[in-house]
């Protein structure tokens, strides 16, 4: 695993995973540290498009070595990522939020638990803990889901894609991310799955709370034994990749397939019908304006800007939500919310030696190749790939 230096040997994966030990001697309370990168992620994105273009350092430079110029900062490292490298020197970056409180307890907890249960002995009284998987259409998710089953065994992970089938339903996917934390307690107290995967609804803020967690940092007190203990997890992708990936996916099917922009369109007039839960058009939410914020916010960002913005939409895509009222406290939410993850995988890297370890170390996963079979990720039913163009 490649170190990021001598006093920080550390992974990219481990950091924005939040894996690093913290020395809490002497630390700021959990809620400041989130407040810091909060700040920091805002007023990047309060950049212009083309400053914020020039600060990762994707344009020409024409020359611009002037000391004050914000050219190639690239603070995420995106184009050593882009070369298939894992960054190094960001162990002290201003946008590493720091670990959730109990990530270590939870993911130790985790992996007991899966090895008694592996093993035939059950888990006895103790609390269970399964992974909540935040599934990412066209992100590794299916990649994700044929791993899991792989070294956790069919028997303990929902067949459908990873998804759990709610009570008295025959659907296969029961669209976990619209039950209430009462029916995924009653879930665990009939079925032994240690994971659970949400694909097409928002992330549920108040998942959180069953790991005493909150959006601010701050800690609940878990009272109850009989109650879940959740370990977040997430696989994220550049994002004009995966909507691109998704538009070869779902949008080229038929003779006469609609192109890129008339697709993006036809989804977007269609959310006006989307109903977290229901079975509806739930596809069209992988041609969303920012699917990311918009999942992770709890669905709070908004699909299009308001006919009372006094804009016209004229073309097939969607106006730009330049507003900050539009798009600022969805924004914000789904940082905070991302900063109570126990492990982010980014899917270029998932395969990797940094994602491997990342998932030994969280997820006690050794095994990285993945059975054949509906659902468990193979090419063909599964359509899996962690680098690559689709």
């Amino acid at each position: 695993m490649e170190v990021v230096d001598k006093d920080h040997p550390m992974s990219f994966t481990e950091n924005i995973s939040g894996l690093e030990k913290l020395d809490v001697s002497n630390m700021q309370e959990p809620d400041l540290r989130i407040d810091s990168v909060v700040a920091f992620l805002i007023n990047l994105a309060e950049l212009p498009p083309q400053q914020l273009w020039d600060t990762f350092g994707m344009g020409n430079n024409d020359g611009r070595n002037d000391v004050n110029s914000m050219y190639g900062k690239d603070p995420f490292s995106l184009q050593e990522l882009e070369r298939g490298k894992c960054p190094s020197g960001i162990s002290t970056a201003e946008w590493l939020p720091p670990r959730p409180w109990n990530s270590e307890e939870i993911s130790s907890k985790f992996q007991s638990r899966a090895e008694e249960l592996k093993a035939g002995r059950g888990a006895g009284k103790d609390k269970p803990v399964l992974i909540w998987y935040e599934h990412i259409s066209k992100a590794g998710g299916t990649t994700f889901c044929g791993l899991s089953k792989t070294n956790l065994g069919q028997s303990l992970v929902p067949r459908y894609f990873c998804m759990p089938k709610r009570l008295n339903s025959n659907d296969a996917d029961g669209r976990v991310g619209s039950w209430t934390n009462e029916e995924l307690i009653g879930y665990t107290k009939r079925e032994k799955h240690v994971l659970v995967a949400n694909e097409w609804d928002p992330f549920d803020l108040d998942k959180l709370h069953l790991s005493g967690r909150t959006l601010d940092g701050k800690t609940l007190r878990l009272t109850q034994d009989t109650d879940p203990l959740l370990l977040f997890v997430t696989t994220l992708r550049d994002p004009l990749d995966r909507l691109l990936s998704a538009y070869l996916f779902f949008g080229r099917i038929g003779e006469t397939p609609p192109e890129f922009g008339l697709w993006i369109k036809r989804n977007l007039g269609r959310l006006g019908r989307y109903k977290v839960g229901e079975k509806g058009p739930f596809r069209c939410n992988v041609a969303r304006y920012n699917a990311i914020v918009w999942r992770f916010s709890g669905g709070d960002l908004q699909h299009k800007v308001p006919a009372s913005s006094g804009q016209k939409e004229e073309r097939q895509f969607p106006l730009p939500m330049t507003d900050e009222k539009l798009w600022r406290d969805p924004f914000e939410t789904a940082i905070r919310a991302l900063s109570q993850h126990d492990l982010i995988l980014p899917m270029d890297i998932m395969s990797k030696e940094e994602g491997q370890e990342a998932m030994r170390r969280v997820l006690g996963w050794n095994e990285v190749a993945i059975q054949k079979g509906r659902g468990n990720g193979d090419r063909e039913s599964g359509h899996i790939v962690t680098t690559g163009k689709i």
